[in-house]
């Protein structure tokens, strides 16, 4: 089981308690630093932190007195104005219990909405980075040992549906699919992905779905494992694989590949590339419910397609 992912913000002034809080976390997580992980050229601040806050499971920023607030008529310690936005993004995204607020010992100025929070605290005067952070990390890991990972609902969403699954280089057999991606709320908000295979002459030629799958919101990928039978030949399966979906932008179109071994003869392994466009209603209805020339007249129109667009 991969280990929790913890995003750790600070200024950088106070980078020497962040480098101390990385040293004894990193025992119990994969920590992310908010200046040496995150940030890509070309890319836009926001829009790193947002994709960040879908990637981590625990959150910690080191709320210091990097500045200086004027309140009342009062001048007070504070800490740095994009730390506290970030802490509320974060917060936001993954939730109070995940998201951990450091402050010095002898105090910073915070936000009044955030009054009632629970805060943990570093004590600056201690000569080791470590023994500054130590009773922070303790509690900090305790959480992180109580929740694990967060369970997130699948950020599969744009590409759930029907899509049709063209297999390149073969004008014989399995050469087209209409493929189902759906999320399953009731296991774990798990990825089913389950279809049926056909000839040119709308003949069925197997049937597969998949046993795991996970989607990688980052690169837009899902990966699989499957398995599959033919239909005239029982209900074990007698194929099995993985592979690869990888959608773009539109929404409309992937790419991708498996790999096919029929579980007799497991030394004979074929790799199929392949590419995806969206099944509308009016595929779903004639392949689940058409007759035999009506699925045969879907089923040219798609290739014809394919062959026009370059798929």
């Amino acid at each position: 089981m991969s280990r929790p992912k913890i995003f750790l913000g600070s200024a950088s002034e106070s980078r020497v308690v962040a480098d101390a809080l990385e040293a004894e976390l990193r025992t119990v997580s994969h920590v992310e630093r908010w200046d040496l992980d995150v940030f890509r050229p070309g890319h836009f601040t926001l829009d790193e932190l947002t994709r960040t806050t879908a990637e981590v499971d625990f959150a910690v920023f080191v709320l210091g007195r990097e500045d200086q607030t004027s309140s009342r008529g009062t001048i007070l310690p504070s800490p740095r104005d994009n730390v506290v936005f970030e802490a509320g993004l974060f917060t936001a995204a993954i939730g109070r219990e995940r998201t951990f607020y450091l402050v010095p010992k002898e105090g910073t100025k915070i936000p009044s909405d955030w009054n009632g929070l629970g805060y943990l605290t570093y004590d600056a005067t201690q000569q080791r980075s470590r023994d500054q952070v130590f009773e922070a990390t303790r509690q900090i890991a305790a959480q992180i040992e109580k929740l694990g990972t967060l369970r997130r609902s699948v950020p599969l969403t744009p590409f759930v549906g029907h899509w049709w699954q063209f297999v390149e280089n073969v004008d014989h057999g399995a050469v087209l699919s209409l493929i189902q991606l759906a999320v399953d709320a009731s296991s774990s908000a798990s990825i089913c992905l389950e279809g049926s295979s056909w000839s040119k002459a709308g003949a069925a030629v197997a049937r597969y779905w998949s046993r795991a799958a996970e989607f990688e919101a980052s690169r837009s990928m899902l990966s699989y494992f499957w398995e599959g039978e033919h239909p005239k030949k029982g209900d074990v399966p007698s194929f099995f694989g993985v592979g690869e979906i990888r959608f773009l932008e539109s929404g409309t179109q992937a790419s991708g590949w498996y790999s096919t071994s029929p579980s007799a003869k497991l030394e004979s392994t074929h790799l199929r590339s392949t590419r995806y466009s969206r099944a509308t209603p009016a595929d779903v209805q004639t392949m689940s419910q058409g007759s035999l020339d009506d699925r045969e007249r879907t089923l040219q129109a798609r290739l014809r397609e394919r062959d026009a667009s370059g798929l």
